[in-house]
């Protein structure tokens, strides 16, 4: 498949929208918006808006593939302490088998956020925790490379605060 992907835009909650060409070659299968103005898109590269529309950066796929990941990290969740919904975010270096879970303060495992293959990258996860008591919580993250590229398997954990 190789042809020009477009962008379709709307100022007024969606009555009505206005068509605009994207940088990307390919189709766009993924985007993400902070605001109403600031937001990514994704296909065969990356493209940024900060003014709602705009493209105003555009990043390959050779470019993205140079700017991988060294190393797998687990980062701090946040916000932390958290009410209900806190992001957990972590990178891999390659492409792995990831879990991710959470536990209670007594080590029971209260819930399981992944366990599936990821690309290498950077990667985000809510966790909605509106149906659980307020306390400490810990969150691991159990990746191991399945393509050769990294040796051995990583496992992480941290702490969380939930405040309800």
């Amino acid at each position: 498949m190789n042809h020009q992907s477009s962008i379709i835009k709307t100022n007024d909650g969606g009555n009505n929208w206005i068509k605009q060409k994207s940088p990307l070659k390919e189709e766009i299968w993924n985007a993400f918006f902070l605001n109403e103005n600031m937001g990514w898109a994704g296909g065969d590269g990356i493209i940024k808006t900060t003014n709602g529309g705009g493209v105003v950066s555009v990043k390959d796929e050779k470019e993205l593939r140079n700017n991988l990941p060294e190393q797998i990290e687990l980062f701090q969740n946040y916000p932390n302490p958290f009410n209900p919904k806190t992001a957990i975010s972590f990178q891999l270096s390659a492409i792995s088998s990831v879990k991710l879970k959470i536990f209670d303060i007594l080590g029971r495992e209260v819930a399981m956020l992944l366990d599936e293959k990821l690309d290498a990258g950077s990667h985000r996860v809510i966790w909605d925790a509106s149906r659980m008591a307020s306390g400490i919580y810990f969150y691991r993250l159990q990746a191991r490379s399945v393509d050769g590229k990294q040796a051995g398997n990583f496992a992480k954990t941290k702490k969380m605060i939930l405040l309800q």
